[in-house]
């Protein structure tokens, strides 16, 4: 048997010397890079989530009791003031994943909305719920996002003038004696 190279469909085993076929995917999952994984499996979500919402719908009752109820909301909002604080902390660092955080807790206070309004009981507790989504829940996370944007954005501009700075540096001539 002729010797077999590295990447080949084919490689040989350390231990014994075998030869065994290299799992197929892997050598597609390295053409795929790392963008085009991500890519992958955001799709699949989205092909798997549609018609699990449509299952879901059709048979989830409209009342349930709750356990850990108390639970569950404390660590809703311990989530919000940890990426507050977290995006706090970035900020007064100047580091750019600030924006990170701040996307998180934007989203994390769009679900707080959201799970405030459709869990309030009719009335009074529902237009508050509404009144607070829309008046300081939702407002917050769009600041983040704007914030986010921003900050990714002149990200971007910094690096990209850093990277054509250093390739006009690299094109310069080197003074000779």
């Amino acid at each position: 048997m002729a010797p077999l190279s590295a990447g080949s469909a084919l490689s040989v085993i350390a231990s014994g010397g075998s030869a065994v076929r290299e799992w197929p995917p892997v050598a597609w999952l390295r053409r795929l890079g790392l963008k085009g994984i991500v890519a992958l499996i955001a799709g699949g979500m989205v092909a798997w989530m549609l018609p699990w919402v449509g299952y879901l719908g059709n048979t989830l009752p409209s009342i349930a009791l709750a356990h850990n109820w108390a639970a569950a909301w404390i660590g809703l909002d311990l989530g919000i003031a940890a990426f507050a604080a977290a995006t706090v902390w970035l900020i007064r660092r100047h580091d750019p994943r600030s924006a990170l955080t701040a996307v998180a807790g934007a989203a994390l206070l769009a679900m707080d909305s959201w799970f405030d309004i459709c869990t309030s009981a009719p009335g009074a507790g529902k237009m508050l719920a509404i009144g607070l989504g829309v008046g300081l829940n939702l407002p917050l996370a769009a600041g983040a996002v704007w914030f986010a944007v921003r900050t990714l954005g002149r990200a971007l501009a910094v690096a990209q003038k850093d990277v054509g700075a250093a390739g006009d540096r690299s094109q310069t001539p080197v003074p000779t004696r």
